[in-house]
């Protein structure tokens, strides 16, 4: 469908025409139209048809080169895809198991001994499957790919109580049921062409030569892997907002290419793009086909499609092709946050960023200057998407600035030299570490930028401030001849920047049914509190970690995973006290063994000790 869309929107008109012999069919607005449409019908399917039929109407339209024709058959196409997608998912009922799962990814380390991955069972389906450490054979790593013989039970994933956006997570992976494992008889490596990309992942890991600290932010930076991260530094990234640069991206793809090139310039060219298909799939299985690598690999193969058939066209065109393509393949990836916002993040760079080049006027632009605008326009194209989950810290543009070149060659460093410092034999590892020794510097500037930033308190921008900053950011390009106005524009940006950016989180109105974190503000007569319940989770958590100080956090339960919780919020907001239950894992929180009485500023609260627990009553 990709090649189809590609030949449609390059195709010239050379029979008799009033118009220009190499004048488009297919205007930008009509692509636009077309991945707008798309995206719609598949995520809102409203009628299923034959599959035949809206194939043969796409390829009478594009033979016709009538462009309306072909997006309306386009919209049947993807709403019948959305129909048999909705169709064909189907959950799992509880059920014994017995047989072999093959990997989809890399087992992550969870609470209590466990550890968590995706598996797809004998009948094609994908399920979680919890399997505890003792069942894990110790002297291999297991890793996506490698097929288990086992036995465990399956149960339903989610119920009706679960949550729209854990719900579209589970659908994004096409995840169909939990599994528990109770036996694992053997393992299977991966084999053939599959352990291609393995060889190269595990190189780029026995490369490494440096601390667990510093190897998990490598490997997260290099191919995406952020499992060992600790909590803290994760905390420390989401502060300053500079947790993309763990997601692979295109950055890593035009890396790889540009690696490749001197090799592929001397094939011919259609052997060329069958290399590039090639290490296109490798890359991805390498960084597991996270949604941003989708997207990255497949603007790719449209490119280089493009450039097989002597094309030339512009980016957006790509993007919304190459975006049309993989919707229509996979409808379940309109679901999918990591997918979103890498489509907005490449549509703010390749749309709003040549604006603000043209109309920011510079004697000579620096590539200072045209960081900050790439970073500026990406970020205010996720901004909506990433609202949903807290304001947006204003800082990261500054620490974009300051870690996002030393990333840059932490990925080029271990995506050609840590590859071969990972094949050197054991009597050359000493030459492994010092190659590695600059590496290491970068990694230390990149947690140390992060954690100081982090631990600045920069203002948060909600969604009014946002709002006014848009809108006069906007005012500001469109009056490029009105200096007078602009100024006033600028001004309008910087006062909304400095008065709507400061966010905290306003006093909770008490009532026995309490949310999962309360939080009350102190004032001159009493002091700040935050009480935590047991079901709180992390992002309910992360909107408190830019509070200058708390006196005083409260927790209802005291194990591993809100310790997990506290740690978090240590790592950017000073803390000066923590009550606990008795039975608590908390370092450093205080044991309450009695009722105690705190001063507040909606009133008096009243802390109980209750069968290891603590409760909040007024």
């Amino acid at each position: 469908m990709v090649t189809s869309l590609w030949q449609f929107t390059e195709r010239r008109r050379s029979r008799g025409s009033s118009r220009s012999g190499d004048a488009r069919i297919f205007t930008e607005l009509h692509v636009v139209m077309l991945a707008v449409v798309t995206w719609f019908c598949v995520s809102h399917p409203f009628i299923a048809l034959s599959l035949w039929v809206c194939v043969s109407c796409c390829m009478m339209s594009w033979w016709l080169e009538k462009p309306v024709l072909f997006i309306v058959s386009v919209a049947l196409l993807a709403s019948s895809l959305g129909v048999r997608a909705e169709q064909a998912y189907v959950m799992l009922e509880t059920q014994r198991y017995e047989g072999k799962v093959v990997l989809v990814d890399d087992p992550e380390p969870q609470r209590y001994g466990q550890a968590q991955f995706v598996g797809r069972i004998e009948s094609g389906k994908r399920v979680v499957i919890d399997v505890p450490f003792a069942l894990l054979p110790r002297n291999d790593d297991l890793a996506a790919g490698d097929t288990m013989r086992v036995k465990g039970s399956i149960k339903r994933l989610f119920d009706a109580e679960t949550s729209g956006s854990i719900r579209s997570w589970y659908k994004s992976n096409h995840l169909v049921g939990r599994m528990t494992l109770t036996s694992v008889t053997s393992v299977e490596k991966a084999s053939g062409l599959r352990a291609v990309p393995e060889f190269f992942r595990d190189a780029i890991d026995k490369g490494a030569f440096m601390s667990e600290g510093e190897k998990s932010l490598y490997m997260g930076l290099v191919i995406g892997d952020d499992r060992f991260q600790s909590e803290v530094q994760q905390a420390h990234f989401r502060a300053t907002g500079i947790t993309h640069l763990l997601a692979v991206s295109g950055q890593n793809v035009v890396l790889l290419l540009a690696l490749a090139a001197p090799l592929l310039q001397r094939l011919p060219l259609h052997l060329r793009f069958l290399c590039v298909i090639f290490l296109l799939a490798g890359f991805g299985i390498v960084t597991r086909f996270e949604p941003s690598v989708i997207r990255a690999v497949g603007v790719a193969v449209v490119v280089a499609w493009g450039r097989l058939q002597g094309a030339q066209t512009t980016g957006l065109r790509v993007l919304l092709l190459s975006v049309t393509g993989l919707v229509l393949v996979d409808p379940f990836l309109t679901l999918s946050l990591g997918f979103r916002l890498s489509v907005a993040a490449s549509l703010g760079i390749i749309v709003l960023a040549p604006v603000l080049m043209e109309r920011i006027a510079v004697a000579r632009r620096s590539a200072i200057v045209e960081s900050v605008i790439v970073t500026i326009s990406a970020q205010l194209f996720v901004a909506p998407l990433l609202l949903g989950f807290g304001p947006i810290p204003s800082i990261s543009v500054a620490a974009n600035l300051f870690v996002g070149w030393a990333a840059g060659y932490v990925m080029i460093w271990g995506s050609s030299v840590g590859v071969i410092a990972g094949l050197l034999p054991s009597w050359l590892s000493w030459l492994g570490f010092f190659v590695q020794l600059p590496v290491r510097a970068l990694l230390w500037w990149i947690a140390s930028a992060a954690k100081h930033l982090a631990q600045f308190q920069a203002p948060m921008l909600g969604g009014l401030a946002l709002v006014v900053i848009c809108g006069a950011s906007l005012a500001w390009i469109l009056l490029k001849r009105h200096g007078t106005i602009r100024r006033v524009f600028s001004c309008m940006a910087i006062l909304a920047v400095v008065g709507f950016s400061i966010w905290s989180p306003t006093a909770a109105v008490f009532s026995q049914e309490e949310s999962s974190v309360l939080w009350i503000p102190g004032d001159s007569e009493s002091i700040s509190v935050l009480w935590i319940s047991a079901d709180a989770n992390r992002s309910d958590i992360d909107r408190f970690t830019q509070l200058d100080q708390i006196d005083l956090v409260v927790v209802e339960t005291g194990t591993r995973q809100m310790s997990e919780h506290i740690a978090r919020l240590q790592a950017t907001t000073h803390v000066r006290a923590i009550w606990a239950p008795s039975n608590h894992k908390i370092k450093g929180a205080q044991r309450v063994l009695s009722t105690q009485t705190i001063k507040s500023s909606v009133g008096q609260l009243q802390i109980n000790s209750e069968e290891k627990r603590l409760a909040l009553v007024r």
